[in-house]
């Protein structure tokens, strides 16, 4: 029905029948036309983009056991803009596949350096640590992607594009490209609910309850990056994503 609605409603409605015809592929018109070209990939998008970042914060809340964390918390966002930023500033790669790799390896560089700085005994990592270690590199990232950015404006206006985001796409090829990392992404997140649920309680308690609390922590940090680094470059990114 929401599906729906969004293809429906617009500053030109279309009759319900329309938006049938036009989703079964049995009509030609403009109408359907508008509704495949346009209604139809925003909608998409909108919905991929929105379940990507509130999975992204629904785990990073679990991992730092703090309901108002977000995944610009772990510098997992700023980590994709800066490399976005040396992509085009360095190399030229500005089309929306190059920023998609820049920005995950952007992200997992940035994940990795926090994990291993918010590590504690056991490869188990603190949340405490773990949150500063993040807020302190993304800090740091922003203020670097800002400074390069504003000494060029072709790699600032990738940067402000990237940040800002928009829902303007014209076909579902382009969904393609990150639909699989987030579906991947999002199975892996599945797979760790019961893990997730008990280490919400707390390690000690997650280890006492069989879970191998180290594994659990990184494996849902790779899950985060994952979703923040496909999130369509044509999506707004929320400063809190759940």
């Amino acid at each position: 029905m929401r599906l729906h609605s969004a293809c429906w409603s617009a500053p030109k409605p279309l009759p319900a029948s329309v938006i049938v015809d036009a989703l079964s592929g049995t009509c030609q018109s403009a109408d359907c036309v508008i509704v495949l070209d346009a209604r139809l990939p925003r909608t998409l998008a909108g919905l991929l983009s929105g379940g990507a970042l509130g999975l992204a914060g629904a785990l990073m809340q679990t991992l730092t056991r703090n309901p108002l964390a977000d995944p610009g918390i772990l510098g997992v966002n700023s980590g994709a803009s800066f490399a976005i930023v040396l992509g085009a500033a360095l190399f030229g790669l500005t089309s929306p596949s190059e920023q998609l790799v820049m920005a995950f390896c952007g992200a997992l560089a940035a994940s990795l350096v926090v994990a291993f700085t918010g590590s504690q005994g056991g490869g188990q990592l603190s949340p405490v640590r773990l949150t500063l270690a993040g807020v302190a590199l993304a800090a740091v990232l922003e203020g670097l992607s800002n400074g390069i950015a504003l000494l060029n404006p072709d790699v600032y206006d990738q940067l402000r594009f990237w940040q800002a985001g928009s829902l303007d796409i014209r076909t579902l090829e382009t969904l393609k490209v990150v639909a699989i990392p987030v579906i991947i992404a999002a199975a892996v997140a599945l797979f760790l609910s019961r893990s997730l649920n008990s280490l919400s309680l707390g390690s000690d308690t997650a280890t006492a309850l069989g879970n191998r609390v180290a594994r659990t922590q990184l494996t849902g940090l790779l899950a985060i990056t994952i979703l923040c680094a496909a999130r369509p470059p044509w999506s707004v990114r929320s400063p809190l994503s759940a």
